[in-house]
């Protein structure tokens, strides 16, 4: 078990932002020369991306599943009741799990006695910093982990606290700013996004939380292929409805400030010439104004008269849009922006 110890102590007393961690050959060095060796693991500290990368050797890798599995078996009667179990025992447990948890996917029976542990020890920080970091390694199978992502969602709700006047809580930014890493490591992350999807319903509204939006569109531009990610950043964009019943967008202060920000996207995917056609109806399909469609499709007809396809295609998708919203009822047929939206969609 002193690989898994010694895993848990390189995450531990990291001071990095991000703990990424990768299977390397036994013989296989990272970085620039920079590196450092610790018992099973090479390490090496990016502080140009405030990452370490923690290099775990495929030999110690066997070692973790062996240890973890002998662990199990041999102590399995002793599992069925753990609250007799010694500190000392339950600690041994939980380094169990957690080689468990590193080095296999989907054993539901582990994830059950990992949370129990969890519970006796009261360890919940200790654990958040482990499993955030577990997710956001390099082993596409690990971090496909759907129970794995279940979990985290159980920790983050014992670790975060509520905001004061209301239900919504306060999410460690540590959860969030790796969960983005997951995504950024990850093509098409489908766990990673739900989580932070689920991040966006627990948060609600506040000013910290555009700084985490801001990163989330960064990443959006960096992948224009990647649907899932632009999915979220529609979620992230889409209405929902305050603690109150009063309507409010996720992460902006107004929906002038969103629409804006929307239409600026849109003229940046333009101009680098976007092929894929998932981002640019991630951001029409999330306004929810007639008014703000009608400026998009002046900004399409003007900006896509290169590109006759280009420009057909977002015309569909505003119409569709239109059409949803009139259908959900939402606009005022004696409004002036409903009369005038109604005369261009007639023309």
């Amino acid at each position: 078990m002193q690989s898994i110890q010694s895993l848990r102590d390189e995450i531990i007393n990291s001071k990095a932002k991000y703990n990424i961690i990768e299977l390397i050959p036994d013989d296989l060095e990272l970085g620039d020369g920079s590196e450092r060796k610790s018992g099973p693991f090479t390490t090496h500290a990016d502080d140009s991306s405030s990452s370490l990368e923690i290099g775990v050797h495929k030999r110690a890798y066997l070692e973790m599943f062996m240890a973890s599995h002998a662990y199990f078996y041999e102590h399995r009667q002793q599992l069925y009741n753990l609250q007799a179990l010694s500190l000392v025992e339950l600690r041994e447990t939980y380094l169990m799990t957690l080689g468990y948890l590193i080095t296999t996917n989907e054993n539901h029976t582990i994830i059950k006695v990992h949370a129990q542990t969890v519970a006796i020890l009261d360890n919940w920080l200790e654990d958040l910093e482990i499993v955030t970091s577990f997710l956001t390694c390099r082993m596409a199978r690990i971090n496909k982990s759907s129970s794995l992502w279940a979990w985290l969602r159980r920790v983050v709700q014992k670790c975060s606290h509520k905001r004061e006047h209301g239900s919504k809580l306060v999410i460690d930014d540590r959860c969030i700013s790796r969960a983005l890493k997951s995504c950024d490591l990850h093509f098409a992350n489908y766990y990673g996004n739900s989580f932070l999807r689920w991040c966006i319903e627990m948060e609600g509204y506040h000013e910290e939380f555009k700084s985490w939006w801001r990163q989330l569109a960064q990443l959006c531009d960096q992948r224009l292929s990647d649907s899932s990610l632009w999915g979220t950043l529609n979620f992230l964009l889409s209405r929902s409805r305050g603690e109150n019943g009063e309507p409010r967008p996720r992460g902006y202060t107004s929906n002038l400030e969103r629409h804006r920000f929307i239409v600026q996207k849109l003229a940046w995917l333009v101009r680098v010439n976007c092929k894929y056609r998932t981002p640019y109806r991630m951001l029409i399909s999330a306004v929810d104004s007639l008014g703000q469609l009608q400026i998009i499709r002046h900004f399409v007809e003007r900006e896509c008269d290169n590109s006759v396809e280009l420009g057909s295609n977002l015309l569909h998708v505003i119409e569709t849009q239109v059409h949803d919203i009139e259908s959900e009822g939402g606009h005022d047929e004696n409004s002036e922006e409903y009369v005038e939206m109604k005369e261009w969609s007639n023309e």
